[in-house]
């Protein structure tokens, strides 16, 4: 039987322009095999079922359960958390054993796999569940079973091994029983009674400026924010690189030395980020007219530049608090072979560059490098387009109306919530855009509609029911 295979995609912005992204899956097969019926075939069971029979004859059940991810599945993912989430029926042991779940490492198929014929399975990678310790005849715990594959999946997106899935199997032991039950993806009472799997996860590729940038590194969470043509972070550095000062707290970051530039600040900024020039900062304040307020905390940009002091000694001796009243960022431009830093008045408009010399430690604030690609699109460019969509829920038949005032060559993608475009339309540039698209063809779901010119993007989700 063919099973229902599910994504729910929930996601932080418009439609998949964020890199945490949360996906829901149901099994595209699953079955239980018995060892007292080793030949039979147990696909369209509407219960999965872990067991061991001690007494008086023994013999086992053990269940299987494949899911695949998406085909838009990013490779560089992070999987933050996974879980697999079990509907129990039963769940019992009469001397309080556990039941494990095992990674398979063979093919199988729901609609033939037997005992005879069950694949192979890790003799690690276990996770193991308690059942209740009840008399056999008593029922069990009908609480769901939740297990946490998080390092599973991760080993599935790196290749590590194939992914074929779990198999549930109950503690082998002679004596008593053991007793799990849950429901398959064949049980027709609910949805919400088959087994899932939740993945949230993180991708580089799927993040854009504005969002929270995640740093794989030591997972932390930075604040970005699109200030004229550039991305910055809106917060000061915390990563231990092994050169911050040693009396510094991250309150405002941390503060990073300058003995030796080349070793002292390679590879602090995350990804595609990287420490700004002299000239990245001067086009930032050139972005807001000279007028240093609006990179301060609660400027109009979002900069949100927090008051830090330099730790320095003019005369090389050991470190020690200075205080200063601007605001200090390492930058990539040197004075004999040290960094210099760019400073920012923390009262006043007085800004500009001052010589490192190698004795300060000073706060890293990272700028986004848009030579990697596009992702450090404008936030405000995607909802740049007035646009009317209707109806919505829809049936099929949707019209898009709205106002090309610049009369742009306009673009319409209709795209899955996994990010595959269906279909693709030239609307034109005239200056009122009126398109009717039939998706009455298409499952029904979730979409998106992406409108496209040479400098904007808007995307409008459509439900189509």
């Amino acid at each position: 039987m063919k099973k229902l295979f599910m994504f729910l995609t929930f996601v932080m912005l418009a439609g998949l322009l964020t890199g945490q992204t949360t996906i829901t899956i149901n099994p595209t097969d699953d079955a239980k095999i018995v060892e007292s019926s080793p030949s039979t075939n147990y696909g369209t069971s509407t219960d999965l079922m872990a067991r061991v029979e001690g007494n008086p004859n023994y013999y086992e059940t053990k269940s299987l359960i494949k899911w695949n991810l998406p085909p838009s599945f990013p490779s560089d993912a992070l999987i933050l958390s996974a879980t697999l989430t079990l509907e129990t029926i039963d769940a019992r042991s009469t001397i309080g054993l556990d039941c494990y779940a095992k990674v398979i490492t063979s093919t199988w198929a729901e609609s033939t796999v037997t005992w005879n014929t069950k694949p192979t399975t890790t003799s690690s990678d276990l996770i193991a569940f308690e059942l209740e310790t009840n008399p056999l005849g008593m029922a069990g715990n009908v609480e769901p079973v939740v297990l946490d594959i998080t390092d599973i999946v991760q080993a599935w997106v790196d290749e590590d091994y194939s992914n074929y899935g779990l198999m549930l199997e109950a503690q082998n032991y002679t004596n008593g029983t053991d007793i799990f039950t849950c429901y398959s993806s064949d049980y027709s009472g609910g949805f919400y009674n088959q087994p899932v799997v939740k993945i949230k996860y993180w991708s580089d590729s799927l993040w854009v400026c504005g969002d929270d940038y995640y740093d794989t590194r030591d997972g932390t969470w930075y604040g970005t924010v699109q200030i004229g043509d550039q991305c910055w972070m809106d917060e000061n550095m915390v990563y231990d690189n092994g050169y911050i000062h040693e009396h510094l707290t991250s309150t405002y970051g941390y503060y990073y030395e300058d003995y030796d530039y080349t070793n002292h600040f390679a590879g602090i900024c995350p990804g595609d980020f990287e420490i700004p020039s002299v000239s990245q900062f001067e086009d930032l304040v050139d972005e807001v007219d000279e007028d240093i307020s609006e990179l301060r905390i609660g400027g109009s940009t979002g900069f949100d530049a927090l008051i830090n002091q330099g730790y320095f000694d003019e005369y090389g001796a050991p470190w020690h608090w200075q205080d200063a009243d601007v605001i200090l960022y390492w930058t990539t431009q040197l004075t004999y072979n040290h960094a210099d830093a760019f400073y920012l008045s923390e009262t006043g408009n007085s800004y500009g560059w001052t010589y490192g010399f190698g004795w300060s430690a000073d706060a890293i604030r990272c700028i986004y490098n848009s030579s990697k690609g596009s992702n450090a699109t404008n936030i405000d460019e995607i909802n740049g387009i007035n646009m009317l969509l209707y109806p919505n829920p829809s049936s099929g038949i949707i019209t898009v109306n709205f106002e090309n005032e610049s009369n742009e060559n306009i673009n319409i993608d209709v795209i899955t919530y996994l990010g595959q475009t269906v279909a693709s339309f030239d609307a034109g540039n005239d200056s009122q855009i009126n398109k009717t698209i039939d998706l009455s063809s298409y499952s029904k779901g979730v979409y998106f509609v992406v409108i496209k010119t040479a400098e904007k993007t808007h995307m409008e989700k459509v439900i189509i029911q």
